[in-house]
């Protein structure tokens, strides 16, 4: 894999990410980012299990490839670098940065570790607005447990049905 990317979409990008990767995890796949390179952009991809974060960014892609290399400190480095293009590349295992005169190499592990996300398709979506969002969320959050030993009440169902609009009935 080697891509040249701008420093301001490589640190949105893993600030995007960033956000679905576990403080502690036994899996120590889960706290890397996986970078997927392939026609003029770079996947990047971070998950908790739970929460799956995807997202698609700019690069000049000049050899395609994916590897996994760790988020926070990939997110650290990434802040720092001064605004020139960032030359990401891999080497083996290894993820190599280079951007003005910082040179940076770290250890990542195989694409093929990282979990497998479902493929979800958006053509049949919906819209509602921030308000009606808002009201739903007011009305059923008292409810919603903050016992880790019971998960199945840490969530709220949410019905679709079809012509219905959001609306909150009080009883």
């Amino acid at each position: 894999m080697n891509f040249t990317i701008t420093r301001q979409n490589l640190h949105n990008g893993l600030a995007s990410v960033s956000a679905s990767i576990p403080s502690k995890t036994t899996l120590p796949v889960l706290s890397n980012i996986l970078f997927e390179a392939e026609n003029g952009s770079v996947w990047m991809s971070g998950t908790d299990l739970d929460v799956a974060v995807r997202i698609k960014v700019p690069a000049d892609v000049r050899e395609e490839g994916s590897l996994t290399a760790p988020g926070k400190k990939l997110q650290e480095i990434a802040k720092e670098l001064p605004d020139q293009p960032v030359e990401i590349n891999t080497i083996g295992r290894q993820i190599q940065l280079k951007s003005g005169r910082g040179h940076f190499k770290l250890n990542g592990l195989p694409s093929d570790e990282f979990p497998t996300m479902p493929e979800v398709g958006f053509e049949d979506g919906w819209s509602v607005t921030g308000k009606d969002v808002s009201q739903l969320i007011h009305h059923t959050s008292f409810a919603v447990s903050n016992e880790e030993s019971r998960p199945i009440l840490n969530g709220v169902l949410w019905e679709l049905r079809e012509g219905a609009r959001p609306s909150v009935e009080r009883r």
